[in-house]
């Protein structure tokens, strides 16, 4: 099947494809719309070339990667962080608590989601990080969460 391209406008960018044999396309056109006679219309600008673009979300901006990341960071701060390099932390705690209670204070009472997550979103916009990217930079993320612990922990009077 060959086509052959006409233009109804002079100088104009939209094509107008019409068949040569017409008899299988009459059949499939009668078939599935009224307008059998109409030529195919293919609309393409001529005058330059668009690449094909596809639309990939935003995972910085999701608020799905966001609560991914907020209980990832925060069950690491507890299970993993606590005991092995952020241990003193626990030190800015009263002397009079045992290891035990600084901990179910800070999992229940300093660190809630809520606070992870204003702690990540001011790391991410002032380190201009993204969220996807945190990994790279958990040196500095731990940081980041023992200057937020104390300051959290003398503003709810633990300290």
């Amino acid at each position: 099947m060959s086509f052959s391209t006409t233009s109804p406008f002079p100088g104009s960018d939209t094509l107008i494809i019409k068949p040569q044999r017409t008899s299988l396309i009459d059949y499939t056109l009668e078939t599935t719309t009224p307008y059998s006679e109409q030529p195919y219309m293919a609309s393409m600008d001529l005058t330059y070339s668009k690449p094909v673009i596809a639309l990939y979300e935003n995972l910085n901006s999701d608020p799905r990667l966001h609560k991914r990341m907020t209980n990832f960071y925060r069950y690491k701060f507890l299970d993993e962080w606590v005991d092995k390099d952020l241990d003193y932390v626990l030190k800015y705690f009263k002397k009079d608590l045992s290891k035990d209670q600084k901990l179910k204070i800070l999992e229940n009472e300093i660190l809630t989601k809520n606070k992870v997550y204003s702690i990540l979103l001011s790391f991410c916009s002032n380190s201009k990080t993204n969220w996807y990217d945190l990994y790279k930079n958990e040196k500095y993320l731990k940081e980041a969460f023992s200057i937020a612990i104390r300051k959290l922990l003398k503003k709810t009077g633990y300290a």
